[in-house]
C-alpha cells in the first residue's frame, strides 16, 4: 500500500512535472511563435521601406542651352513645351537644379564624372575630357546595362573624350551650318529617329542605360514649320534670320550698348519656337518607350547641359562667359513610375555633379568612391522624403566639405582664359560663383576683380548687387573665403595638350 502510494505520489509528481514541461514547451513554441511573426512583420515593413522597387533601364535626355524658366512646367507662358510638362505632371520637378559650368563638352564631362571641370580637365569646348576618369557610362556599362548615346553636336563628338563607357556611340550629323565645315550638328527629328530605331533593335533581354542629346535651343535656330514662325511670324519670309550670322550681328548691336529691338525679340521668338520643335520629338521618343512595354520599368531623365542669355548682364545670345542664372539654371525633371507620386516639386538646391550618383543608386549599383555629387535616390523612390534631402544638403557633403555645415554649389565660366602654349589655363581669370542656400557670390575677375552677391529668394533675376551693403558683410566675407579656397585648387587639374587646328575651325563654324 505504502508501495503503491510512494509509487502513486511519484507518478503524481511525475505527471506535474510532464504537464509544467509541456507548459513551458508550450510558452517556449508560443514566444518564438510570436517573435518569429515579430520579426517576419519587421522584415516585410523594412522591405517595405528599404527594398524599394528598382528601375530596369535609364533613359537619359539631355538639351543643349535650355533655360528651365522657358518651359511651362516652370512658368513660361508661351507653350513651349506641353509634352515635358505633362512629363512634369507624371513625375517629380526639381525647381533648383543648375549646371557647374555652361558649355556644352565641359557640363557633359561633369555629368559622366560627377567632378568639377578643374578636376576632369575638359574646361572648354575642344579640349578632352581626360582618360582615367570614372564615368557613370562605364559603371552601367561594367553591370551589364546597354550602354547607347545619340549625340546631336560636333561638340561631345567621340574625339573629345564622350564616347568611353558606351557600346553604341551614334554622332552622324547632317545639317549645312551655313558656314565652313558643315555636317557639325544634328536636328531633333534625326535624333530621334535614331533612337526609336535603336529602342526597337536592341536585346530587349538587357535593361539599358541611353543618353540623348537634342541640340536644337541652340543658335542656329532653323526649325521646320509650324515652329519656326510660332512665336516669330516674322521668320516666315527670311530664310536669314536665326543664322549664326545673324546672332553674332545681334551680339555686336547689343554690346555697343543698343537696347533689345525687334530683331532681338525675332531670335528669341525662334529660341522658343526651337523648344517647342525639341519637345515634339522627344515626345515621340516617349512614346516609344510607352509602346514598347517598358515605360513601367524605366527610368526617364531630362535635363539641360547649360542655359542661355539673351540680352540680361552683358552675355548677349550666349553663354560661357558668366555664371548668372540665365546660364546655370537648368531643368531637371525625373519620371519613376515605381517610386514617388507624380507632379511633385523639389525645391532643394542640387546640380549637375548630382545625377550620376543618384542614377546609379537608384539601380542599386555601386557608386564610384570619386564621384563628388549627391544621391537623391531616397527622394526619387518615394523611401524618403523632401525634407530628408534638404537635412542631407545641410549637412554639406561635395567638394571635401566638413559635415555639420551647408552645402556649397560651385560653378565656374569656360571663358575668358588665358593661353599657355595653346591650351587654356584653368586659374583665375574666369567668372566663377558659389552658393550657400539663398546667398549667391559671383567674382568676375577680367571685370576689374568685381564682386557681386545676391539674395536669390529675393532677387531671383540678379540685379540688385548687395556687395557694397554693411549688412551683409558677413556673408560677403565667409562666401569669399569658400570661393578663394574652392579656385585656389584650379591649378591641379587642366587641359593636357592644345586644341586641334581642325577642330577650332569646326567650333569656330558653330559660332564658338
Amino acid at each position: 500500500m505504502s508501495i503503491r502510494f510512494a509509487r502513486g505520489r511519484h507518478e503524481r509528481e511525475s505527471s506535474r512535472r510532464a504537464s509544467g514541461q509541456a507548459a513551458v514547451i508550450l510558452l517556449v513554441i508560443v514566444v518564438v511563435l510570436i517573435g518569429g511573426g515579430i520579426a517576419a512583420w519587421l522584415w516585410l515593413r523594412d522591405s517595405a521601406t528599404t527594398h524599394q522597387p528598382r528601375p530596369r533601364s535609364v533613359l537619359l535626355v539631355v538639351a543643349d542651352t535650355l533655360r528651365a524658366d522657358h518651359m511651362g512646367c516652370y512658368g513660361f507662358k508661351l507653350p513651349t513645351s506641353p509634352r515635358l510638362d505633362e512629363l512634369a505632371g507624371e513625375g517629380m520637378l526639381f525647381s533648383d537644379f543648375n549646371t557647374v559650368i555652361p558649355a556644352t563638352l565641359p557640363s557633359f564631362s561633369s555629368l559622366l564624372t560627377s567632378r568639377q571641370p578643374k578636376d576632369h580637365g575638359a574646361g572648354r569646348n575642344g579640349f578632352p575630357l581626360d582618360d582615367g576618369h570614372a564615368r557613370l557610362s562605364e559603371a552601367f556599362r561594367d553591370a551589364g546595362f546597354e550602354t547607347a548615346a545619340f549625340v546631336a553636336s560636333y561638340c561631345v563628338s567621340a574625339e573629345f573624350g564622350i564616347a568611353e563607357g558606351f557600346e553604341h556611340f551614334d554622332e552622324e550629323f547632317t545639317i549645312d551650318t551655313g558656314l565652313p565645315h558643315n555636317k557639325l550638328i544634328r536636328k531633333a527629328d534625326k535624333i530621334s529617329d535614331a533612337v526609336i530605331a535603336w529602342l526597337r533593335e536592341r536585346d530587349a533581354d538587357r535593361p539599358f542605360f541611353a543618353m540623348v542629346h537634342y541640340f536644337d535651343p541652340h543658335w542656329p535656330y532653323d526649325q521646320p514649320e509650324p515652329f519656326r514662325t510660332t512665336f516669330c511670324p516674322a521668320a516666315a519670309g527670311d530664310r536669314t534670320l536665326g543664322s549664326i550670322q545673324n546672332v553674332l550681328d545681334a551680339r555686336d548691336y547689343l554690346t555697343k550698348g543698343g537696347a533689345p529691338d525687334r530683331r532681338c525679340h525675332d531670335l528669341h521668338g525662334l529660341y522658343c519656337g526651337s523648344i517647342a520643335f525639341m519637345d515634339q520629338q522627344i515626345g515621340r521618343v516617349l512614346d516609344a518607350v510607352e509602346e514598347l512595354g517598358v515605360v513601367e520599368e524605366t527610368l526617364v531623365v531630362f535635363t539641360a547641359d547649360h542655359a542661355e542669355t539673351f540680352w540680361e548682364h552683358g552675355d548677349y545670345f550666349d553663354h560661357g562667359l558668366y555664371v548668372y542664372d540665365t546660364n546655370v539654371r537648368i531643368p531637371l525633371i525625373v519620371r519613376w513610375p515605381g517610386g514617388v507620386a507624380g507632379d511633385v516639386t523639389v525645391e532643394t538646391p542640387l546640380c549637375t555633379l548630382d545625377l550620376a550618383p543618384t542614377l546609379l543608386e537608384m539601380c542599386g549599383l555601386e557608386v564610384p568612391p570619386v564621384f563628388e555629387g549627391l544621391s537623391f535616390g531616397d527622394v526619387l523612390r518615394g523611401g524618403g522624403d523632401v525634407a530628408a534631402l534638404d537635412r542631407a544638403v545641410a549637412a554639406g557633403g561635395g567638394e571635401g566639405e566638413d559635415h555639420g555645415r551647408q552645402r556649397l554649389l560651385f560653378a565656374e565660366a569656360c571663358k575668358p582664359y588665358d593661353v599657355e602654349e595653346g591650351a587654356p589655363r584653368l586659374n583665375f581669370n574666369k567668372a566663377k560663383s558659389v552658393r550657400k542656400g539663398q546667398w549667391k557670390l559671383v567674382s568676375v575677375p577680367f571685370m576689374q576683380n568685381r564682386r557681386e552677391l545676391y539674395d536669390l529668394n529675393a532677387d531671383p533675376a540678379e540685379t540688385t548687387n548687395l556687395i557694397r551693403n554693411p549688412a551683409y558683410r558677413p556673408v560677403v566675407t565667409a562666401l569669399s573665403g569658400e570661393l578663394e579656397r574652392w579656385a585656389a585648387t584650379f591649378s591641379a587639374g587642366g587641359p593636357t595638350g592644345e586644341m586641334d587646328e581642325e577642330a577650332r575651325k569646326k567650333l569656330e563654324a558653330l559660332g564658338y
